[in-house]
Formats: C-alpha cells, sequence, structure tokens
C-alpha cells in the first residue's frame, strides 16, 4: 500500500473541503471570552463595575455585513456563571457558526441581558424595571486562512462592556448596592430591604432555615414581620440562583444591670459602638475587655453623646462587651459574615460567635459552634438574675458540672469569656446563602 499517496490524497481532500467552506462564506467561530488572551480586558461588567455573575445573564452573538445590518444568531443564548466561580464576568463556552453575509470580513457584537427583563435583547433593552442589559463595541471578523493560525477562531476583537439600565439617578446620597447583593436597614419598628433589579425575597427564623418566600419584585421592600429574629436571600429563577449575601436581625433582651452581649451581624455604616448604638439610654455604658493587659476601654453616653477615650472602639461579629443601660432590649441589624476567624488567646479573653445563630459551643455544625476545646478549657456565661457567671469546665472527655459530653448552650448575642489552658488557637466560621 502506497501510504505516501494516501496521505496526499485525505489532505487533497480536506483542503478542497477548507476552501469550499471558505467560499460559502461559513466559519465556525469560539463563541466565549474566558478562552480569549489577555490583556486585554475581556470582562463584562455589572451597572456598578463588578465582573457580571448570575445564571439569569445571558450572552448572544450578533453578526451582519454592517454595524447597522446585526441580527440575532439562530442558536440560543450562552449563560453566565454561577456566583460561586474563578471566572467571574464570563459566560459559559460554546461554538457559533455563523455565514458570513458577504467572503470577506464580517461585522460581530455581543450583546447582554437579564432575562427576567424580557426573551430578547430587543425586549431587555426596553424595560423599565431597573433591569440591566448592555452591549460590546462591534468588531471585525477575518475568516480563518488556510493553513490557520492559533487562535484565529476565537473572536480577538471583542473588548470588556460594562451594562446599564434604564433606572433613573438614584436621589444624591442614596446608595444603590451592587447587583445579587442585599442591604438592610431600619425602618421605625420593623426593617427595610434594599437592593438592584427584580429579585425573589426569601426570610428564615434561623439561618439554617426554614426559607419561606416573603416578596417578588423590586426593592426597597419594608418587611411588615415584627420578629425578634429574621434572615433574609436572594433566591431567583432560573437556576436557582442566589444573592451574594444574606442580612439580618436580631433583638436581644438586656438585664438589669450589666449584660454581656455581641454584635453578631456586620451593621451598614460599620461595627463601631457609635453606629451600633446611636441613641441609647443616658447613662449606657460599655466596657471591653483587653486580654493582654486584663483591663477594659469603656465608653458612656452622656449629655446626648458618646463620651471616652475609646470612640473608635468596635463590637465586630466574634467579639464581646458588658453592656450597662436602662433599655429592656436592643435591635441588631445587619449583613451575615460569609467567614470569620476569631484569635483565641491564651488565658482569658471575652468572645462571641460570629454568626447569629444559639447551639452547644462544641459541637460541630449545623448542630453546634464548633469551638475548639480542650482540657482546662472554661466558659463563663453572665447570669442576668444574679448578675454573676455559671462556669462550666471541660477535662477527661465531659463537662462539669453535670458530667456531660456536650458543652454549655449559648444564645443568639450573647458573649462570654472563654479561659484557654493551652497555646493560642482560633475558632472559624463560615456561612453559606444557598440552597
Amino acid at each position: 500500500m502506497n501510504t505516501g499517496a494516501s496521505s496526499f490524497v485525505r489532505l487533497s481532500i480536506l483542503l478542497c473541503t477548507l476552501i469550499a467552506v471558505r467560499a460559502h462564506g461559513q466559519q465556525s467561530i469560539a463563541f466565549c471570552n474566558a478562552c480569549l488572551p489577555s490583556p486585554p480586558d475581556r470582562l463584562v461588567r455589572d451597572v456598578n463595575g463588578n465582573p457580571l455573575v448570575g445564571t439569569n445573564y445571558l450572552a448572544q452573538l450578533y453578526y451582519g455585513s454592517t454595524p447597522d445590518t446585526l441580527v440575532a444568531h439562530t442558536t440560543q443564548p450562552a449563560r453566565f456563571r454561577i456566583a460561586i466561580t474563578t471566572l467571574p464576568g464570563t459566560w459559559t463556552s460554546g461554538n457559533r457558526t455563523v455565514v458570513s453575509p458577504s467572503p470577506g470580513p464580517f461585522i460581530l457584537q455581543v450583546r447582554v441581558w437579564d432575562i427576567a427583563a424580557g426573551a430578547t435583547y430587543e425586549q431587555a433593552s426596553q424595560n423599565t424595571l431597573g433591569l440591566q442589559y448592555g452591549r460590546s463595541a462591534s468588531f471585525t471578523y477575518e475568516p480563518c486562512p488556510i493553513p490557520s493560525p492559533p487562535n484565529c477562531d476565537k473572536m480577538l476583537g471583542f473588548r470588556g462592556f460594562t451594562l446599564t439600565t434604564n433606572s433613573p439617578p438614584p436621589d444624591p446620597g442614596t446608595t444603590i448596592p451592587p447587583d445579587r447583593v442585599l442591604v438592610i436597614r431600619e425602618s421605625g419598628n420593623n426593617v427595610e430591604l434594599v437592593y438592584s433589579g427584580t429579585h425573589t425575597i426569601e426570610a428564615a427564623p434561623t439561618l439554617r432555615g426554614p426559607w419561606t418566600t416573603i416578596h417578588s419584585g423590586v426593592g426597597p421592600y419594608a418587611d411588615p414581620s415584627s420578629s425578634d429574629v429574621r434572615f433574609y436571600r436572594m433566591r431567583d429563577e432560573p437556576g436557582p440562583t442566589y444573592s451574594l449575601n444574606a442580612v439580618g436581625y436580631y433583638r436581644l433582651s438586656l438585664c438589669n444591670g450589666y449584660s454581656l452581649i455581641a454584635n453578631q451581624l456586620n451593621a451598614d455604616g460599620g461595627n463601631s459602638v457609635t453606629n451600633l448604638f446611636k441613641s441609647p439610654a443616658e447613662g449606657t455604658r460599655i466596657l471591653k475587655f483587653n486580654p493582654a493587659t486584663g483591663g477594659f476601654a469603656t465608653l458612656e453616653f452622656s449629655d446626648g453623646e458618646w463620651q471616652g477615650g475609646n470612640l473608635e472602639m468596635t463590637l465586630n461579629p466574634g467579639e464581646g462587651a458588658y453592656l450597662r443601660t436602662t433599655m429592656t432590649s436592643h435591635r441588631f441589624v445587619g449583613e451575615v459574615a460569609m467567614l470569620a476567624t476569631i484569635p483565641i488567646p491564651t488565658g482569658f479573653s471575652l468572645i462571641s460567635n460570629p454568626l447569629a445563630e444559639a447551639g452547644p459551643v462544641d459541637l460541630l455544625p449545623p448542630n453546634g459552634m464548633g469551638l475548639p476545646v480542650r482540657d482546662g478549657t472554661a466558659i463563663y456565661q453572665w447570669n442576668c438574675a444574679t448578675q454573676d457567671f455559671v462556669v462550666s469546665q471541660f477535662g477527661d472527655g465531659q463537662w462539669e458540672p453535670g458530667g456531660s459530653t456536650v458543652g454549655p448552650t449559648v444564645g443568639i448575642g450573647e458573649a462570654f469569656y472563654f479561659y484557654n489552658p493551652g497555646p493560642s488557637m482560633a475558632w472559624t466560621r463560615s456561612f453559606t446563602v444557598g440552597p
């Protein structure tokens, strides 16, 4: 058998096929921006400049002989990636076969929109719901020559772009959150959720659920619930696609005298004591323990303002402080921490669970808080009625008094002293919005 002649015949057939395809103006194009070399910037960004994520966003290829004659390709649009991705700003890869309107180069454009705004880009661009859409600059595509150089089937002329909306400009001083981000703020006796676009909002009595739909539509949304504790997230179809964060609130009952309290949410405006307690009762006092010195930093609300040498004092999730006030309760409002690591030095520290949930301190999540303990560990919880401590000590696999193998239960908003008899360590907690 003459293998050389056979190879020559196969090569001739291949070349003839490629030439015929080129002659009829057909070209297979890799429709993806994650596959393109960078720089330059090839990412699609939302109205706030963040790389776009969310399977509710679609990317469609348009083509034509001039920028004014572009039409949508008949193949289904590609979806953008889920919120938790290593490739934000890119849509899922797919191939499109484009028929050139003329034998030479032709014009391409990428258009992106939120499917909630319409089934097509044209419909989405007319929406008045504040939903996002946008398109790239048009660019020229040259069909691959023969032989083909590397990357010739990719859209090398494509450049990244930013989406827009038809929303009216916000009032001066109003902060509009990025898409799929929830902001919570107080609204009288209730709370209000602020967000961009149209979304489905779910609420739950605990961070672990169960979650129930309470609103579908644009924001802001004022929740009429009078619960003492509640959490919120987005859950949209298709997908489902969840919000990038969760928010919530809890109302903490206070002692007649001193309380050991914890702020377990990241408040809008920061976690300074002056922001968390904007207008407390006259004479309210905060004492925060310093494990390095064994002393306390203090602040007092007097004559209508916070006074003392520690006006920058914070109360972050994972920290704790004494509060003395005549108030009977206080509501903490803010964003749930997605990841928090609490340093625990040798000796005494005043700490709290960085997540707003109750449970045994040492059981592994979701049944407990996953606090690391060792022989000699002790936990000091404050008793409102006696204004004194209840002490639990761990050794030989059990807690005393009582001999239980399960540690004491700590409530939402409760801080406690932790005695660590060994080397310093860390306590890490994490939270996932869905499912």
